[in-house]
Protein backbone atom coordinates (compact mmCIF):
# COMPACT_ATOMS: atom_id res chain seq x y z
CA UNK A 1 0.00 0.00 0.00
CA UNK A 2 1.82 3.45 -1.17
CA UNK A 3 1.96 5.78 1.69
CA UNK A 4 0.59 9.02 2.15
CA UNK A 5 0.45 11.90 4.83
CA UNK A 6 -2.65 12.40 6.70
CA UNK A 7 -3.71 15.16 8.76
CA UNK A 8 -6.09 15.23 12.11
CA UNK A 9 -8.81 16.64 9.57
CA UNK A 10 -9.01 13.69 7.20
CA UNK A 11 -8.22 11.01 10.08
CA UNK A 12 -11.45 12.62 12.54
CA UNK A 13 -13.94 11.40 9.97
CA UNK A 14 -12.33 7.42 10.47
CA UNK A 15 -12.72 7.99 14.26
CA UNK A 16 -16.19 9.57 14.45
CA UNK A 17 -19.03 9.59 11.77
CA UNK A 18 -18.90 12.46 9.97
CA UNK A 19 -20.33 13.69 6.11
CA UNK A 20 -16.54 13.16 4.88
CA UNK A 21 -16.19 9.69 6.67
CA UNK A 22 -17.13 7.69 3.51
CA UNK A 23 -14.21 9.61 1.41
CA UNK A 24 -11.73 9.14 4.64
CA UNK A 25 -12.61 5.14 4.52
CA UNK A 26 -12.05 5.10 0.46
CA UNK A 27 -9.00 6.60 0.75
CA UNK A 28 -7.63 4.77 3.76
CA UNK A 29 -8.16 1.67 1.85
CA UNK A 30 -5.87 2.81 -1.06
CA UNK A 31 -3.09 4.39 1.29
CA UNK A 32 -1.15 3.62 4.21
CA UNK A 33 -1.28 6.36 6.76
CA UNK A 34 1.59 8.47 7.96
CA UNK A 35 1.07 10.95 10.42
CA UNK A 36 2.92 13.80 12.48
CA UNK A 37 4.05 13.20 16.10
CA UNK A 38 1.25 15.29 17.37
CA UNK A 39 -1.37 13.96 14.96
CA UNK A 40 -3.52 12.01 18.46
CA UNK A 41 -3.28 15.33 20.55
CA UNK A 42 -4.68 16.81 17.61
CA UNK A 43 -7.14 13.85 16.76
CA UNK A 44 -8.20 13.87 21.11
CA UNK A 45 -8.83 17.69 20.57
CA UNK A 46 -11.20 17.20 18.27
CA UNK A 47 -13.15 14.69 20.13
CA UNK A 48 -13.36 17.46 22.83
CA UNK A 49 -14.70 19.94 20.42
CA UNK A 50 -17.43 17.80 19.17
CA UNK A 51 -18.44 16.46 22.74
CA UNK A 52 -18.63 20.22 23.48
CA UNK A 53 -20.50 21.13 21.04
CA UNK A 54 -22.89 18.19 21.26
CA UNK A 55 -21.73 16.03 18.13
CA UNK A 56 -20.52 13.40 20.38
CA UNK A 57 -21.89 11.39 23.20
CA UNK A 58 -19.80 10.18 25.99
CA UNK A 59 -20.05 7.23 24.73
CA UNK A 60 -19.49 7.70 21.12
CA UNK A 61 -15.77 9.83 22.36
CA UNK A 62 -15.17 6.30 24.01
CA UNK A 63 -15.71 4.62 20.54
CA UNK A 64 -13.58 7.10 18.80
CA UNK A 65 -10.41 6.66 20.98
CA UNK A 66 -10.91 3.11 19.96
CA UNK A 67 -10.82 3.25 16.69
CA UNK A 68 -8.15 5.52 17.25
CA UNK A 69 -5.96 3.52 19.34
CA UNK A 70 -6.73 0.97 16.67
CA UNK A 71 -5.13 3.39 13.67
CA UNK A 72 -2.11 4.44 15.97
CA UNK A 73 -1.21 0.83 16.03
CA UNK A 74 -1.02 0.51 12.13
CA UNK A 75 -0.28 3.99 10.98
CA UNK A 76 3.48 4.97 10.68
CA UNK A 77 4.16 8.48 12.74
CA UNK A 78 7.03 10.50 11.68
CA UNK A 79 8.77 12.18 15.19
CA UNK A 80 10.43 15.17 16.09
CA UNK A 81 13.84 15.33 14.75
CA UNK A 82 16.28 18.42 13.69
CA UNK A 83 17.30 17.15 10.42
CA UNK A 84 14.10 16.33 9.19
CA UNK A 85 12.89 20.18 10.37
CA UNK A 86 16.19 21.43 8.59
Amino acid sequence: MEPAFWDSSALVPLCVQQPSSPAAESISKRYGVVVWWAAPVEICSSFARLARMGQLTPNGRVQAQVVLDRLRSQWREVAPDPLLRD
